[in-house]
């Protein structure tokens, strides 16, 4: 069942033109967290930048801030 969720979460997650940033968020979240108990768990900065990645266009400026390397370093 992780080895389908991984799966899922690496491959298949992205946020819908018509959800929600909160709705999208909870399903993110729901799925990392059921990633959680992997023997080896998404780390927390992959699991940040997947994220950010997956949010869609409305959201373009944040991903090429991240690519030129202008956002604030996130704590592990």
């Amino acid at each position: 069942m992780i080895a389908l969720k991984t799966g899922e979460f690496l491959s298949a997650t992205k946020r819908f033109s018509n959800e929600s940033i909160d709705t999208y968020f909870n399903r993110f979240h729901e799925l990392l967290d059921d990633l959680s108990k992997a023997e080896e768990p998404i780390p927390i900065k992959s699991a940040i930048c997947h994220s950010i990645f997956t949010l869609g266009p409305d959201f373009e400026a944040i991903q090429n801030n991240y690519h030129i390397g202008n956002l604030p370093d996130m704590e592990d």
